[in-house]
């Protein structure tokens, strides 16, 4: 988290589905493009379904930026609160205000 010092801002950036089980999506395209023209001014990570239910756990790298992709449950993404809770970020961006397994309990939890 920002402190006061020269530290780097982090983003959670939280979508449905990412690079590389969905690649070819414009709002996929879109932010691997942001990550990349901003990863000099920020530190940003994706949070993202693993598209399977069946992926590793935990912070994986790309080219760009390191990404957790967690599988899906009935009431939301499974971990994403523990994620959130556990990994400092200075701001949550959301990629869509009608998510139902990333966004809407986000923002339930937030309330």
């Amino acid at each position: 988290m920002m402190n006061g010092t020269t530290c780097k801002p982090q983003i959670l950036c939280v979508l449905a589905s990412y690079w590389p089980g969905n690649e070819a999506t414009g709002p996929v395209q879109s932010l691997r493009a942001f990550a990349a023209a901003m990863r000099t001014d920020f530190n940003i990570r994706i949070v993202a379904s693993d598209g399977t239910g069946a992926g590793p756990s935990g912070w994986q790298s790309d080219d760009i930026v390191p990404r957790a992709l967690l599988p899906k449950s009935r009431l939301g993404a499974h971990g994403l609160l523990r994620l959130l809770r556990d990994t400092p970020h200075d701001l949550v961006m959301l990629n869509s205000f009608h998510d139902p397994q990333f966004v809407i309990p986000i923002l339930i939890w937030r309330k």
